[in-house]
């Protein structure tokens, strides 16, 4: 009868050492020196896309790039941004114990709701954000007609 109502542990508790190695491995994640894989990835410049009544709007992270060296195309409901952040020249005289910025060619191609007006698109870039402006395509609105 007393076993009956001792209550059961499914669980041993974590010993100390697991918790202490837990706390190491995040303490290591959080200061780590050496580049993680995120950060080896690809450039991905991130976005924001908006909408309006009139139109779409389209902010892209492009810090350090030129407006040259960036293409935007609009095709149909579509839109991509590409371009390439070339590596600056590195100095021989000096010693870099690091290296973090990512360089090399983007691509990101953006589906709208609905199409576009390609004759219209604008962009610029100011302040290493590119903002793209696609306005809407006119579309034939249905149109009631009385019968008489």
């Amino acid at each position: 009868m007393k076993t009956a109502l001792t209550p059961r542990t499914t669980r041993s508790p974590l010993a100390f050492g697991d918790i202490q190695r837990g706390l190491e491995d995040w303490f290591r994640h959080m200061w780590d020196e050496e580049p993680t894989r995120e950060m080896l990835a690809e450039l991905t410049p991130r976005i924001d896309l908006a909408e309006t009544d009139k139109e779409y709007e389209v902010s892209v992270e492009l810090p350090g790039m030129k407006p040259e060296e960036i293409n935007v195309e609009l095709h149909g409901d579509t839109l991509t941004i590409s371009g390439e952040r070339k590596e600056e020249s590195k100095s021989q005289d000096k010693t870099f114990h690091r290296v973090e910025r990512r360089y090399g060619s983007f691509r990101r191609v953006i589906g709208l709701p609905d199409a576009g007006d390609p004759g219209s698109v604008t962009a610029a870039c100011k302040d290493g954000v590119l903002n793209v402006v696609v306005p809407k395509a006119t579309v034939s609105r249905p149109t009631k007609v009385k019968v008489t």
